[in-house]
């Protein structure tokens, strides 16, 4: 059975949240606070990240 371009499209995006979701970095205990800082903002790219593919997704899903 073949997929529309719609379902092939919807089934990467969750792909890719999944993949973005798995890199989110932990913070060093005994870390400066300029390294939690940075590593805060990585964490803070990757959340706007998936974010930006949940709004894709829920736009996708609304254009039946």
């Amino acid at each position: 059975m073949y997929k529309t371009r719609r379902i092939a499209k919807l089934e990467l995006l969750n792909d890719i949240v999944e993949d973005l979701d798995n890199e989110k970095v932990s913070f060093n205990p005994y870390g400066t606070s300029n390294e939690d800082s940075y590593l805060s903002g990585i964490n803070e790219g990757l959340t706007r990240a998936i974010d930006l593919v949940f709004d894709y997704i829920e736009r996708t899903n609304n254009k039946k």
